[in-house]
């Protein structure tokens, strides 16, 4: 897929999408014009993953086998999510910092100063903003494919019932988990 070949700055600045934008700019999108899901993010990927995962995984203290492999499953992009935070966190901490320092050189007339920390600040603020988007997409991302994984290993587990089991699964129970249990899973990603 486009996806998998672009380049990260691409990735980040979703410059990979624009070519299917232009195309929608000029008649109603089609299928076929939409950009193919990466290949890391197919359901029938992340499903195996997940599931690899379970199996040779264990509870550790506190927390359950299946997130213990969720978080093994997404474990990089998790790590750069992290990052992220850090890194817009420690910008959310310095804007207030700077603003400090220009309202001082704004009350002691250097407009050098002043116009040297406004700077500073009005480009922080550009990269806090441009940091925040792609943690968003990322995090999004991994509850995608937390949910996509999950939905699977519940039909997983449906198919390998035996019919009289089968019996005692009712439809509204399992609707529940796929409809509410697995969304909360995504919600919590991000």
């Amino acid at each position: 897929s486009p996806w998998d070949r672009a380049h990260p700055l691409s990735k980040w600045t979703f410059h990979v999408a624009n070519e299917m934008l232009m195309v929608g700019e000029k008649r109603p999108l089609q299928f076929d014009d939409l950009i193919e899901i990466p290949e890391v993010d197919r359901a029938k990927n992340v499903f195996k993953n997940l599931k690899d995962f379970y199996i040779r995984s264990r509870s550790f203290w506190f927390i359950p086998r299946l997130m213990v492999a969720l978080n093994r499953m997404v474990f990089h992009e998790m790590l750069q999510s992290v990052i992220y935070t850090i890194i817009e966190g420690v910008i959310r901490i310095a804007l207030p910092l700077l603003l400090v320092f220009l309202l001082d050189a704004l009350q002691n007339a250097d407009s050098y100063k002043a116009y040297r920390w406004a700077g500073l600040i009005a480009a922080l603020g550009v990269l806090q903003a441009i940091v925040h988007h792609i943690l968003f997409f990322v995090t999004m991302r991994i509850g995608w494919n937390w949910r996509t994984s999950c939905t699977g290993l519940i039909y997983d587990a449906l198919f390998k019932l035996e019919g009289a089991d089968m019996h005692s699964v009712q439809n509204g129970k399992m609707v529940n988990m796929i409809s509410n249990d697995v969304t909360r899973i995504e919600e919590f990603a991000v």
